[in-house]
């Protein structure tokens, strides 16, 4: 019966390991992805920009872009 207790508790162990090391990776990656969205540029902002690059190509006259 300790014999079985045994291998049970070994296993129980190895197996806590193994979760112990994917909530870790899980934790790296969910930092990794936060990271990355804090540096993308909202899509309204790149809309935006678009907007204004067009708004001064259009009124770009003898090569002198007024302020808008």
């Amino acid at each position: 019966m300790a014999a079985a207790a045994a291998e049970f508790v070994t296993w129980t162990r190895a197996t806590a390991a193994g979760a112990e090391q994917a909530a870790g990776q899980a934790a790296a990656a969910a930092a990794a992805y936060e990271t990355a969205f804090a540096q993308t540029v909202p899509p309204p902002v790149v809309a935006a920009n678009r907007t204004l690059l067009t708004a001064l190509i259009v009124t770009n006259l003898l090569g002198r872009t007024p302020r808008p």
